[in-house]
């Protein structure tokens, strides 16, 4: 890392308040956009940071590709719930899909990046196809042409078929950020900011003790985030509080909501990335909240300090 000394002495700042327990999201954000510089294209933290750092709608990335192959899953479900056949008569428009010619956009987003989120385990019993296989398969049976990808094999039109069904039928349940690789991201650029300035920075220790913080922080930073799909609708983070599946905590979820017109309008949505450890510290009075009074506990979308000097979500004064 070929650091500015400026931003030495800011690195050195934020490690400070983590130490003595007093940052909060803007330092999180601060810290993130530094290190967007010097791990370009390397992981989580940096995509983080390169959807912070663009105000209008990002629409490039890893994170990007996720989030698209998650909508184009959830949407083209929604409008080809039959399974598909053969059927050269169909047309390609925005909704239908036509095995014989597939808008190229539709084809990476939907198709591909829906054999790449299929649990390996599953393509294997269906298919008894390894993922690369699959993807080798369509690769080859498909041809860019004019922004559509058209079928050159016809011979795997039965194969293409059970591809296009196991798309289709596969519900996206996990989240596109998991704390694990959130976590495991911010150790490797401590120890790199640690070999840099010669530091000894427990990292260790701080993500051990503050992982939710740091999450919460995540979350907070990145409700309202807007991004653009693939089909050039526009989408943003929203923060929303559920109940855990025995109704006994709550779980601060970022999820992804899109607002499209199908047949009619109607709103996909998915889960981004989800805090469930302890929520109550950070909302203040939620442990006395119902479900249905969820929306009056949280008002407000920022980490901030409170006088007691606890990390809580409030209003930024």
């Amino acid at each position: 890392m070929n650091l500015s000394e400026r931003t030495k002495n800011d690195l050195i700042i934020i490690l400070s308040k983590f130490e003595k327990d007093t940052y909060n999201e803007d330092d999180i954000e601060k810290l993130l956009l530094i290190l967007r510089a010097f791990f370009k294209g390397q992981g989580i933290v940096w995509e983080l940071a390169s959807f912070i750092a663009h105000p209008e709608a990002r629409s490039t990335g890893i994170f990007q590709e996720e989030i698209d192959t998650n909508y184009a899953i959830l949407k083209y479900q929604l409008v080809n719930s039959e399974k598909f056949e053969y059927n050269p008569s169909i047309e390609d428009e925005n909704l239908k899909i036509n095995l014989l010619k597939i808008k190229s956009h539709i084809f990476k987003a939907l198709i591909l990046g829906g054999i790449k989120n299929y649990p390996e385990k599953n393509l294997l019993s269906s298919l008894n196809l390894k993922r690369k296989d699959c993807l080798k398969i369509l690769n080859e049976t498909y041809i860019g042409v004019n922004g559509y990808h058209q079928l050159k094999e016809f011979k795997n039109i039965p194969i293409i078929t059970q591809i296009f069904n196991l798309v289709f039928s596969f519900i996206q349940s996990k989240m596109i950020l998991s704390e694990d690789k959130i976590i495991s991201q911010f150790e490797y650029c401590f120890k790199q900011i640690n070999i840099s300035l010669n530091l000894k920075f427990n990292y260790h220790k701080f993500l051990k003790d503050n992982a939710s913080q740091l999450l919460l922080c995540i979350i907070c930073i990145l409700h309202s985030r807007q991004f653009m799909l693939f089909d050039g609708n526009i989408g943003k983070c929203e923060i929303g509080l559920v109940k855990d599946d025995t109704q006994t905590s709550w779980a601060l979820n970022l999820n992804a909501n899109v607002e499209v017109e199908l047949q009619k309008h109607i709103s996909i949505c998915w889960l981004i990335m989800s805090l469930r450890k302890n929520i109550t510290q950070f909302i203040p009075g939620l442990e006395n909240v119902s479900e249905s009074e969820k929306r009056l506990a949280l008002k407000y979308f920022n980490v901030i300090r409170n006088k007691e000097g606890k990390l809580v979500v409030g209003k930024k004064i």
